[in-house]
């Protein structure tokens, strides 16, 4: 299998791809929101802090996790 497949697949197990586009779709839906004008709602903005927050975690853990590996 080609590097890139493999780093691909470690991508998928770390859930880097998923987590990024949970990102991408949360914060486009509220750049549309404010650049229409339309009024974002609660639950939007509660998820989109929810998501970031798990998001960044995640990293830091992975982080952690190759250092000690090291």
């Amino acid at each position: 299998m080609s590097a890139f497949w493999e780093k691909v697949l470690r991508m998928f197990e770390e859930s880097v791809i998923t987590q990024s586009l949970l990102v991408l779709t949360v914060f486009g839906t509220l750049a549309y929101c404010i650049l229409t004008g339309t009024e974002i709602p609660d639950v939007l903005n509660q998820y989109g802090m929810v998501i970031i927050g798990f998001f960044f975690g995640a990293k830091s853990n992975i982080a952690v996790l190759k250092g000690l590996s090291k």
